[in-house]
């Protein structure tokens, strides 16, 4: 990030690089909140299908 932050202002007259920034800490955030168990209903919803899923075929 620090990279294009750099590269933002040395090489280019418009203001860019908020979008990346903005992206990262969006993925960020995400993946905090699965890795602390935050885990949205969509995503676990999907997981118990599966593993039912796993558990049917054995």
């Amino acid at each position: 990030m620090t990279t294009l932050f750099v590269a933002n202002l040395v090489l280019s007259p418009t203001w860019w690089v908020q979008w990346p920034f903005l992206a990262w800490g969006v993925c960020l955030l995400a993946h905090g909140l699965c890795a602390f168990g935050r885990t949205p209903r969509l995503l676990t919803n999907w997981q118990q299908r599966k593993i039912k899923e796993i558990k049917d075929k054995m």
